[in-house]
């Protein structure tokens, strides 16, 4: 790990760094760090009567891997009609989800006091919105990835078992 990656870990750090994206017309955020790729969409395996924030499983080699569905999560429309165009491959808590996306529009460093705590109004769903910050005219969810997991851990075993 490089140095100036380690410094934005490093507890006490006054910027984030984020990987910016785009479902329909909202734009999100999630820590760089807790990403491990981006790659192109796949064919995914539907799960019949699953949860609705759970899109199916992805297997790209001997794993199998939990696609979350964050359009049903956050109720929007993908803006792409032939699907989502690339997959965020996200590694946090010994845990690899995906995420589709319709595009990833850029690396940001942000510094920690122009994102603003949401109040109880503006924190989304399951309070899994853990920011926002303005960038470019445009404001961005920052997402905890983390309160995602939690929130769908039941969920996300079921369909993997």
């Amino acid at each position: 790990m490089n140095n100036e990656k380690k410094i934005l870990l490093d507890s006490g750090t006054s910027e984030l760094e984020i990987v910016e994206f785009k479902i329909g017309d909202s734009y999100f955020g999630i820590n760089e760090a807790k990403i491990k790729e981006i790659i192109g969409y796949s064919k995914i395996v539907i799960i019949p009567s699953s949860y609705p924030g759970i899109k199916g499983i992805f297997k790209p080699s001997e794993s199998v891997i939990t696609i979350v569905d964050l359009s049903k999560y956050f109720n929007l429309q993908f803006s792409k009609d032939d699907g989502h165009s690339l997959f965020i491959i996200t590694y946090f808590n010994k845990t690899v989800i995906i995420f589709p996306v319709d595009s990833v529009i850029g690396i940001h460093r942000l510094s920690m006091d122009k994102i603003e705590k949401p109040n109880g109004t503006t924190c989304g769903v399951e309070g899994v919105v853990a920011g926002i910050a303005k960038n470019n005219n445009k404001f961005i969810n920052i997402l905890d990835i983390e309160k995602i997991l939690i929130a769908n851990s039941d969920k996300i075993e079921m369909q993997i078992s």
